[in-house]
């Protein structure tokens, strides 16, 4: 399977290159197997064949570097054919969405602030729709047409720093914080306000100390430090049921490690 690629870049001056580009991607499609058991003694099964999915994707962008200072930014846009994605029905399997599309931004700056602190922030913006999407649930035909592709928070963005400070000898101190934000999101094409994951951020640090020449390292960490509650999944196989299950995310945890090199 070929995917073409055409790509042209410009140096603006030694700081900073643009570029623009185009891609076709492609997906091979597959035969499908579905096996469900509607007795403990029986089982059913059908089959379908999933269409190869083609993108086209459009690119155009900045990158640069100062001495102590790297910036990427780009603005992009996506046409799917026969997109595969997760039908309704957990138990179909993959699912063709037809016509989709998608445009965004991503931006990413990291900076050495002072000689022993680096900081970095990036951002992504994306707007996705199903243009032409009729999927089944339960036997039934569905519309998803205008509706947003699942998992596809509109904003991201994350910020962090990081520090290391020498002691003594080959002994260093180390820091790192990062905090991570991701804006509502669908966790299914149907997008049910039921189904849906409020925006929320994530805040994680370690500090500890480190000898990297014997391989020693002391650590505490904390992940999501704030506790924050939100949810991996929902939807899942119990809509088939008629009740919707959720998988919760991680809750804080904190402790400490220790490792030794030998």
């Amino acid at each position: 399977m070929v995917s073409p690629r055409f790509a042209l870049t410009y140096k603006v001056n030694n700081i900073m290159n643009v570029y623009g580009g185009v891609s076709i991607g492609k997906r091979s499609g597959y035969p499908q197997i579905n096996i469900t058991n509607p007795t403990v003694d029986t089982y059913e099964f059908t089959t379908n064949n999933i269409g190869n999915e083609t993108l086209i994707s459009y690119e155009i962008g900045a990158k640069g570097q100062t001495k102590n200072s790297y910036f990427d930014a780009a603005l992009y846009t996506y046409d799917y054919k026969d997109f595969q994605t997760i039908s309704l029905d957990v138990s179909e399997g993959t699912a063709n969405a037809g016509k989709a599309t998608a445009w965004g931004f991503e931006g990413v700056v990291s900076t050495t602030l002072t000689s022993w602190l680096d900081g970095y922030a990036n951002y992504a913006y994306i707007d996705t729709e199903y243009e032409n999407f009729f999927d089944t649930l339960n036997g039934e035909r569905v519309d998803l047409s205008g509706n947003e592709f699942r998992l596809a928070p509109k904003h991201t963005f994350s910020i962090g720093l990081d520090t290391i400070i020498n002691i003594s000898g080959d002994w260093d101190f180390f820091a790192n914080t990062r905090y991570s934000y991701r804006s509502k999101y669908f966790f299914n094409n149907d997008n049910l306000e039921t189904e849906r994951q409020e925006g929320f951020g994530l805040l994680d640090f370690n500090i500890g100390i480190e000898n990297f020449s014997k391989g020693y390292k002391i650590e505490l960490y904390a992940e999501n430090a704030t506790d924050k509650e939100w949810n991996r999944d929902v939807g899942n196989a119990g809509k088939l049921f008629g009740t919707t299950t959720a998988i919760r995310a991680n809750p804080r945890f904190y402790g400490v490690r220790l490792r030794a090199a030998f």
